[in-house]
């Protein structure tokens, strides 16, 4: 499972890195300080730590233009001031972690599994438990979606080429048969031996079958040697 820790504190990165690697050291963990350097990445994440004050772009805007570039990421937001945690909602964010960040509430996060949040007057957040996923899990199921949407994807895709290709076949033996009847039409009057004509193509090389019949007429109307 890929991580990104994103926060331009590197006591915070490193932290929040060590209590990844003691939940499972087989997570592959990215570190970035700054909002614009995990968008540059280009990287697929299943998990996001986003801090939500950095200098530059800030989480709420990289969190925001990853949802619009339609990355479904699980996003935890990171924050020293609570009252940010109700604008994190608005990006889709799963959770949160208040600096100072305590190793037991870290794991807590990551095994919490929410059925739901109450946003109260005040901003504070009360989330109801007891029915939903832990963040891996809503991970893993983003990761089978993804999949299943690229696979589709990718078959609509051969589909729709397969349907240029007969367009263009069918176009060009339409432009054969055109050709043949005009050739055909404009030798009508003329003593020709259509028996003796014969039909040949190139393959691949579009349009010889055409000029070679062509040419075989005029040759045997006596026209061109």
């Amino acid at each position: 499972m890929n991580m990104a820790v994103v926060d331009d504190e590197e006591a915070i990165r490193e932290q929040i890195g060590g209590f990844i690697e003691k939940r499972n050291p087989d997570f592959d963990i990215s570190s970035f300080n700054t909002g614009e350097g995990l968008l540059a990445s280009g990287k697929d994440f299943d998990i996001i730590f986003l801090d939500i004050q950095m200098e530059g772009m800030g989480g709420i805007e990289a969190a925001r233009t990853l949802r619009q570039s339609g990355v479904d990421a699980v996003v935890i937001f990171i924050t020293g001031i609570r009252e940010y945690v109700f604008e994190a909602f608005d990006v889709s964010a799963f959770h949160y972690l208040l600096k100072p960040i305590e190793e037991q509430k870290f794991m807590e996060v990551l095994g919490y599994q929410p059925c739901g949040v109450v946003v109260h007057e005040d901003g504070s957040v009360t989330y109801i438990g007891g029915c939903g996923d832990s963040p891996e899990r809503v991970a893993e199921v983003n990761a089978i979606n993804k999949a299943k949407r690229e696979k589709e994807a990718a078959q609509r895709k051969a589909s729709m080429e397969r349907s240029q290709e007969a367009a263009e076949e069918r176009k060009q033996q339409m432009e054969i048969a055109y050709r043949k009847q005009a050739v055909a039409e404009f030798f009508a009057s003329r003593t020709v031996d259509m028996s003796r004509v014969t039909y040949t193509e190139t393959p691949g090389v579009m349009g010889s079958a055409v000029a070679a019949y062509e040419q075989n007429i005029m040759e045997t109307a006596g026209i061109m040697k």
